[in-house]
């Protein structure tokens, strides 16, 4: 940390974890099979950009994304994901 400017973020040991998270994401939106879960179907922006509109629809998005990590990634890497949250 503070070490100044990172001159790879796909090589520097602090950030791998976010570069596969960032690719992961990319790979989903051109996904044929997440394509109309992950975009939204007038515009294609993705909903992760769409401003929140309620207290119960964050609630609703954190839960379908958090089921769209778990089909994706690893059941088992969601469920502990959703523990670490505040509740």
């Amino acid at each position: 940390m503070w070490e100044g400017l990172i001159e790879d973020v796909t090589t520097h040991p602090a950030t791998p974890a976010m570069v596969d998270e960032y690719v992961a994401w990319y790979d989903l939106l051109r996904d044929p099979a997440w394509r109309d879960i992950a975009l939204r179907p007038h515009d294609a922006m993705p909903w992760a950009y769409v401003a929140s509109l309620s207290s119960r629809y964050n609630e609703l998005d954190g839960q379908i994304w958090l089921d769209i990590y778990a089909e994706v990634f690893e059941e088992e890497a969601a469920l502990d994901r959703l523990e670490a949250l505040p509740h």
